[in-house]
């Protein structure tokens, strides 16, 4: 059934259509709202039809329900169900007591539940009015929805250390220091362990990189991961073939004698303005297709890539080496 532009606002329990003479006759069908438990995410009360076996799930996810899911099911003139619509607005209220701990009104989104793939995915037009304490989206589908607080990336435990939610995992003292004057997840990503001891030495893990204790000097340094998984991997090389010939450089490089290898182009940029040699070392190889086309560089310290569409980004390199590393027994 085709129906012209309508509004659904969901507050309190209750239900409105737009009063517009010229759409189809719309009935407003029931609003089921149930409270949920953060801890184990079951029902308390109510239970849609459309949703055998309860609330979905919310373990497991890296969001807080913040208020109540609502079931929304609208029924024609005909009798039928509608689920379709054309640039439906939604709202949900919720309250400022209902936050969970550790998130503000700015990590608040409106989300739908996806029985197919069993979980909350955010409606791409979802925005906070904190004035009236709503979250509003256009939505063309009516289904489960609910007010979903996403969990912030890090939050502060204390001056010496931070907690990563998604990860379980933290960074403290100087491995923190290290990592936020070193420019945090941009440029190292998240962490993957605590410190461990890796070889006798103290470490962290991380997306793009590994930190070292060194006792010997009280140092936190990053270690040199893109000539370990290259070596891993048998594929240390110098020089080794460029994607651009010298003679079409342009004098947009920088030409490192002790490895034969350039950086070039945005690579180059990149490189030049986020520390240098001091945060990513030496080239190892030249700039290569990555197959996908985009390309990737090594560097003693790092993995540089670079596409069309996000430019130059740094590479999950310490995650490879971490989980080959695993993989072989190490």
């Amino acid at each position: 059934m085709k129906i012209k532009p309508f509004v659904v606002v969901s507050e309190q329990g209750a239900a409105h259509t737009a009063d517009n003479p010229n759409a189809p006759k719309v009935i407003a069908g029931t609003v089921v709202i149930d409270t949920v438990s953060e801890d184990t995410g079951t029902r308390t009360r109510g239970q849609p039809s459309n949703t055998p076996g309860g609330t979905p799930p919310l373990a497991g996810e890296v969001k807080k329900l913040a208020g109540t899911i609502v079931d929304i099911t609208l029924t024609g003139a005909d009798g039928k169900s509608i689920t379709q619509g054309t640039n439906i607005s939604l709202e949900l209220g919720y309250s400022d007591g209902n936050l969970p701990t550790g998130a503000s009104e700015d990590d608040l989104i409106l989300t739908s539940y996806d029985e197919k793939e069993k979980k909350w995915v955010e409606e791409p037009t979802s925005q906070v009015d904190k004035t009236n304490n709503k979250v509003k989206g256009n939505i063309k589908h009516l289904t489960i929805f609910g007010v979903i607080a996403k969990q912030p990336q890090e939050l502060f435990i204390s001056e010496n250390q931070r907690y990563y939610p998604a990860r379980n995992k933290h960074v403290s003292f100087g491995f923190l220091d290290a990592y936020i004057a070193g420019g945090g997840s941009p440029r190292y990503g998240l962490p993957l362990t605590n410190e461990i001891t890796l070889d006798g030495r103290t470490v962290q893990w991380f997306d793009k990189a590994r930190m070292e204790y060194r006792w010997e000097n009280g140092a936190i340094v990053v270690a040199p991961i893109g000539q370990e998984f290259l070596t891993l991997i048998g594929s240390m090389h110098t020089p080794s073939t460029p994607l651009t010939p010298d003679s079409q450089l342009n004098g947009d490089a920088l030409y490192f004698p002790s490895t034969g290898e350039n950086v070039v182009f945005e690579l180059k940029r990149h490189y030049e303005a986020n520390g240098g040699d001091a945060a990513f070392g030496v080239p190892l190889t030249a700039e290569l297709t990555d197959g996908q086309g985009g390309t990737v560089q090594y560097f003693q310290n790092a993995r540089l890539h670079w596409t069309a569409a996000e430019g130059v980004t740094v590479g999950s390199l310490g995650a490879d080496l971490f989980n080959t590393l695993r993989t072989a027994g190490r």
